[in-house]
């Protein structure tokens, strides 16, 4: 008994190496067509339910790639976004897809396109990583660690 409850495992492990490389091989033939820079989540206030994410999403391919929605494990909706400006006030609405056009980028910043994320687990406080999932027309996702920052998201010059 004793010696079969160790082989188990051992015949185990090249099934589970096999489906990690696959996923892993999955995941990174999305990444490697559309690039995700300084994904970044601003810091509310403790009661807010509802926070946003910003981040730049390059396309290195010659062909058009369409974000068609987002999720996270952390929040219980994450929604595209847009800001404009219509007779002078500021509006937001949802929008239905991002298109990164071939060679191009869409820059995901406050005041634009960004990511709407409703309902926290728990309140993000900074320093923390959000896991976000992007899906892409086609089939294609791509999963990103997005660090939640205060203020403005900028993260390399802080001034006291």
């Amino acid at each position: 008994m004793k010696h079969r409850g160790e082989t188990m495992p051992r015949r185990a492990i090249p099934l589970l190496f096999t489906i990690l490389l696959l996923c892993t091989t999955l995941d990174a033939r999305a990444g490697s067509r559309l690039q995700v820079v300084d994904p970044w989540v601003r810091e509310g206030p403790p009661v807010a339910r509802v926070l946003a994410a910003f981040m730049v999403l390059r396309n290195p391919t010659d062909r058009l790639l369409v974000v068609t929605a987002a999720e996270s494990p952390r929040f219980g909706r994450v929604e595209l976004h847009r800001s404009f400006e219509e007779n002078g006030m500021m509006r937001m609405a949802p929008v239905e897809r991002l298109e990164i056009p071939p060679g191009g980028q869409i820059t995901l910043a406050p005041g634009g396109y960004h990511l709407m994320l409703f309902d926290p687990d728990q309140p993000p406080k900074a320093g923390e990583e959000i896991p976000l999932i992007l899906h892409l027309a086609g089939g294609g996702r791509i999963t990103v660690e997005a660090e939640v920052r205060r203020g403005g998201g900028e993260h390399h010059h802080h001034h006291h």
